[in-house]
């Protein structure tokens, strides 16, 4: 019952903590989601993410397109990643468990409810908190087939292996781990081990056309080209994963205490556990408990499961296209937090109970700082608001701040279509943009939104410089370019007679301004 109850306490603070991001504008990606969903029949949904439009599977556009039509707000596409994420918290716990203990299963379970980047992602319309929720599921299954050499449970495992790999396809290395520790650690149970996992490949088989058309998309180079394959890049991108929050550098979230805390709080776990094992000082075990005892090779497996997807990327950028960023890091979270749960709950009860006690407060504070408006989404809703209700018919929009990889920018979410717009730095497409699409001069369109606004008023959205970004984040915001911003290119091109009569910045991830430019007599 107290397990229960402190499970229960980590999960609904965990769920506190995502539905602080839950309501917030969408950004980046969602924007690609959202524009495959938005007024489309499963169908066609199901067309367009099977063609290279999308290199992502589609079970999560599936669940997606059912809660936008269900609740009908843009931001019900983010609903399976907050269950997905919520849910997780519990699965932690019961992995954790029948690998490596109730202690560190109970530890893993709070670290991923306290970790900004798993907060973040259950609150991203895309297929990340999905794809660990059925990684999970999957490794859960395992141990009890394991366990109790069920059928079922081998239905289960590979019903979920399946799922993951219609998640996101960088579940494949963390399912290849799985079924490599079963060989070494569990070997009279290859045959069921086959079965299941031929059951799942069969599965996944009416999407190979799919992943086809996935591996040949543009989008691959363009992520490429974004993050490439090298050391400051891969170092971010593990840092970020483990105890960071995406787009913003490490001294903003999680800062330099919790920082200093988490890796103090391990340290001190990872030198006990070291110690105890060169004294051969294992703790007794009681003779009967009801909780279930760890697998054999429990360990084993967390360490297989954490290591397998940055390895496997690793050699997969270096032969070819880079793989190895944040966010794709993610199918490697279970073994994450179970390691790091491991760590923190190796030791003797008084260094356990300090290393337990170190790791989550430094998590802790880095949630707290996810919390900060400057570390929310960009406020596009706002700014469309604010725009309805002082703007008019006639009135023009410049969305100098459009960070989109479709026609459909943040903006457009939320205003209204009455407003003319003209946005800057796009190309003109219908379809995802792609390396070498045309880009209209920038000068000659800021001429032609004044010239259509014929003496209305001009409202200019743009991006504001921010040095917590990190790199490649402001690489993206400011569109590519060095010198001024789009925003400030457009302030430096009024036209005789116009000028700022009221501005107002968002604060956000990326600090949205809204100016409203009238002409003066």
């Amino acid at each position: 019952m107290t397990t229960a109850l402190l499970l229960g306490g980590i999960t609904l603070a965990g769920l506190a903590l995502r539905l602080t991001q839950y309501g917030q504008g969408l950004l980046g990606d969602e924007l690609s989601t959202y524009w495959i969903l938005d007024g489309n029949s499963l169908g066609d949904v199901l067309t367009s993410v099977h063609s290279d439009d999308e290199i992502t599977p589609p079970l999560y556009f599936i669940l997606g397109w059912t809660s936008l039509e269900v609740f009908g707000d843009p931001e019900a596409i983010r609903l399976p990643s907050l269950i997905a994420g919520t849910a997780t918290i519990p699965l932690m716990y019961l992995v954790g468990q029948r690998t490596v203990g109730h202690a560190a299963g109970l530890v893993a379970a709070a670290i991923f409810a306290l970790n900004p980047f798993m907060i973040y992602y259950a609150a991203e319309a895309r297929s990340y908190a999905v794809m660990i929720a059925v990684l999970a599921v999957s490794t859960l299954a395992l141990l009890l087939a394991l366990e109790t050499r069920r059928r079922r449970w081998w239905a289960v495992y590979a019903g979920a292996s399946c799922g993951a790999m219609l998640s996101h396809y960088t579940a494949a290395f963390p399912l290849a781990a799985q079924a490599g520790w079963v060989v070494w650690a569990h070997r009279a149970a290859l045959r069921p081990l086959l079965l299941a996992n031929l059951a799942a490949a069969l599965a996944f088989m009416p999407w190979i056309t799919g992943f086809v058309a996935d591996q040949n998309s543009p989008t691959t180079e363009i992520l490429s080209r974004l993050q490439p394959f090298e050391f400051g890049a891969v170092r971010y991108a593990m840092e970020a994963w483990a105890v960071g929050f995406p787009y913003l550098r490490l001294e903003a979230v999680p800062g330099v205490l919790a920082g200093l805390l988490i890796l103090a709080g391990l340290l001190i776990g990872g030198a006990s556990w070291a110690w105890r094992r060169w004294q051969r000082d294992d703790p007794p075990r009681p003779a009967a408990t009801p909780r279930p005892r760890p697998v054999a090779g429990g360990l084993a497996l967390v360490v297989l499961l954490f290591a397998a997807a940055p390895l496997g990327e690793a050699v997969y950028s270096a032969l070819g296209t880079n793989l190895l960023g944040a966010r794709n890091l993610n199918s490697a979270t279970p073994g994450l937090v179970l390691l790091m749960g491991a760590i923190a709950a190796s030791g003797a009860v008084l260094v356990a109970a300090i290393s337990t006690t170190l790791v989550l407060a430094g998590f802790a504070v880095a949630s707290l700082r996810t919390l900060d408006d400057d570390r929310a989404r960009p406020a596009y809703e706002a700014a469309a608001d604010d725009i309805a209700s002082r703007g008019k018919p006639g009135d023009i929009v410049i969305d100098a701040s459009a960070l989109t990889p479709v026609p459909l920018t943040g903006l457009d979410v939320y205003l209204p279509a009455s407003f003319r717009q003209f946005r800057l730095g796009l190309p003109r497409s219908e379809d995802p943009f792609e390396f070498g699409d045309r880009v209209p001069p920038i000068g000659p369109m800021i001429d032609a939104a004044f010239r259509a606004a014929d003496g209305n008023k001009v409202f200019l959205v743009a991006y504001v410089r921010t040095e917590s970004l990190s790199s490649g984040a402001r690489r993206v915001a400011e569109q590519g370019r060095e010198g001024p911003t789009l925003g400030e290119r457009v302030l430096g091109r009024l036209p005789p007679g116009y000028e700022v009569t009221r501005s107002e910045v968002h604060p956000g991830l990326i600090r949205i301004s809204l100016a409203e430019i009238e002409r003066r007599p």
